[in-house]
């Protein structure tokens, strides 16, 4: 879980997700986006305020087991590399 209450995509949400660390993060810009690609056993949402019930529910859910790690290849350097070429090409 990172520090941030105020926030509209995270660098740091793709680091803990690399290094297979589920993620509580506010219900903000593309963070809803980001778990529907992640999926909601890695990404967990949730509205301001963090209250102790909230965070002590996501303490207990993030210690859940997961079997495989998360699927971050749609945000592989590559793949987005390629899309901005073709967004770009198509503008030309």
């Amino acid at each position: 879980m990172a520090p941030y209450l105020d926030i509209l995509n995270s660098g740091t949400a793709f680091m803990s997700l690399t290094h297979r660390r589920p993620i509580l993060v506010p219900d903000r810009g593309a963070m809803k986006e980001l778990r529907s690609q992640i999926g909601p056993s890695w990404v967990r949402l949730f509205d301001a305020p963090l209250t102790p019930l909230v965070l002590g529910d996501a303490l207990h859910w993030a210690a859940e087991p997961r079997p495989t790690p998360p699927d971050l290849s749609p945000f592989a350097p590559e793949r987005i590399t390629a899309a901005y070429a073709r967004t770009f090409d198509g503008l030309i």
